[in-house]
């Protein structure tokens, strides 16, 4: 008889080992993103960022930092169900493209997001800001707002990705950049 893990919400069946070991991989990554540990090599309340890099003239960052994004990644396309990770866990082979973490005071990795650099016909080439996630229990803390004037100056008037959740566009117009919206 199938169950549902309570904290996960994987659908296994208890007596197929197949399935418990499915559901106790599956509940590893689960808890390791949604129930985030100090990671002490992390700075305190702070904003990461995160390179990818397919060229040798990029620097690419520590592949634990590329995973760790990845992670929270998986988590943003499993929750809006889109159908790729927006992040490889081994960086991104686009030397245009820039992951960032946010810690909380603890050293935990509370919320992800990314951007590319993009070129398009009808604007001017620019940055993208393509996702933003946080883990639901770090959600409405300030953590963003923590950090909105450090992302600008990284990455000046970014365009937002479409499409926008109602927080994301409440946010950013209660931060007077509704032009990011465009």
């Amino acid at each position: 008889m199938p169950r549902k893990c309570p904290v996960c919400k994987f659908t296994f069946c208890p007596e197929d080992p197949d399935d418990r070991v499915e559901h106790r991989q599956f509940h590893r990554k689960y808890t390791h993103v949604m129930y985030p540990k100090p990671l002490k090599s992390l700075p305190p309340d702070a904003l990461i960022e995160v390179r990818g890099g397919g060229s040798p003239d990029v620097r690419p960052s520590p592949q634990w930092l590329n995973k760790q994004l990845y992670k929270h990644a998986v988590a943003f396309r499993r929750e809006f169900r889109y159908d790729l990770v927006q992040w490889s866990p081994f960086g991104e082979e686009d030397d245009e493209a820039r992951g960032i973490l946010i810690t909380d005071e603890n050293r935990c990795v509370v919320g992800a997001m990314g951007f590319r650099w993009r070129v398009w016909s009808d604007a001017p080439a620019g940055w993208s800001l393509d996702w933003v996630w946080f883990v639901p229990s770090f959600r409405k803390q300030g953590y963003f707002t923590r950090h909105w004037k450090k992302l600008r100056q990284m990455y000046g008037d970014f365009y937002i990705q479409r499409p926008v959740s109602d927080a994301m566009r409440q946010f950013v117009i209660k931060q007077g950049d509704a032009a990011l919206l465009r």
